[in-house]
């Protein structure tokens, strides 16, 4: 049992996946591109959105500028069912930045990168400068919540992980295939794992 912070504290969690989509939702998008006001949108490239953050004068950005920005962001309520807790009524707040699945489009660059293409820019640019090498096509990013027992879909490979801001609980426990699993505190300390293996927080 993790303890969280109550809504009404001013310490929140913040926790940052980095993630590869699959390939083949990346060829049914090459494969059906989307037509009209989309194509702009479309052409987005979240692997870009770095080296543009970079040439603005920020290669050097610190996990305290990260969660600074996030903490003055204010976050959409996700609609990933398969992350709340049986019986949870309560908001949870989270975005995915970068592609992601559409259920008419499939894969696509989600809603919340056009609308905060700055925070995008910065969390790449934090990801590129802390995993050098590693190649990632989405960050989810969540706020204040328990995540329930499930699996990410499309993902591909492995994906890394970090939480930020003052807060106590909010370890992440993943199914390694032994009797008891594994939980790892992921507080300023990024964590590789792989997300289609059964996990919550």
């Amino acid at each position: 049992t993790h303890s969280h912070p109550s809504r009404d504290q001013h310490n929140w969690s913040h926790h940052l996946c980095c993630s590869s989509f699959s390939r083949r939702a990346f060829a049914r998008m090459l494969v059906n591109p989307q037509s009209g006001d989309d194509d702009e949108d479309e052409s987005i490239c979240l692997a870009q959105l770095a080296t543009v953050h970079s040439q603005q004068g920020h290669q050097d950005v610190s996990a305290d500028e990260v969660l600074q920005a996030l903490e003055a962001e204010v976050f959409p309520t996700s609609y990933r069912k398969n992350v709340r807790q049986e019986g949870d009524t309560g908001q949870v707040l989270g975005m995915c930045l970068g592609v992601t699945s559409h259920w008419t489009k499939g894969a696509a660059i989600s809603s919340n990168t056009r609308l905060r293409p700055t925070l995008a820019a910065l969390l790449c640019a934090f990801a590129r400068k802390e995993l050098p090498g590693f190649e990632f096509s989405s960050v989810q990013v969540n706020k204040d919540y328990k995540a329930a027992l499930h699996v990410d879909k499309n993902n591909l490979g492995t994906s890394w992980i970090i939480g930020l801001g003052d807060y106590s609980g909010g370890w992440l426990w993943i199914d390694n295939g032994s009797k008891t699993g594994r939980a790892k505190n992921i507080r300023n300390k990024w964590f590789n794992f792989d997300g289609s293996r059964p996990h919550c927080v």
